[in-house]
């Protein structure tokens, strides 16, 4: 199965990309794309690191970008780099 992704803006942390995605997909309860997203659909998204994914999402996030350009420029992590620079 192809999962449509939005485009994740530059500076978007993939916790705000993932609630857009789930906006999108017009599920009424969180645990449909939960399941569609994680590996235990009891998970909640990490809003500074990266959760461990499905096969078919995992795919679809590497199809988008590596997971080290996700890592390094959308997660907390990439924030708190850019505030200890300034």
């Amino acid at each position: 199965m192809t999962m449509y992704l939005p485009e994740i803006y530059p500076d978007e942390l993939v916790y705000s990309w993932l609630a857009r995605y789930y906006i999108k997909t017009g599920y009424v309860r969180y645990a449909f794309v939960a399941e569609e997203l994680f590996q235990s659909k009891t998970v909640r998204p990490d809003i500074e690191f990266v959760n461990q994914y499905t096969a078919p999402m995992l795919q679809a996030i590497i199809e988008k970008m590596s997971m080290q350009e996700i890592i390094e420029n959308h997660t907390k992590k990439s924030v708190e780099i850019r505030h200890i620079q300034r």
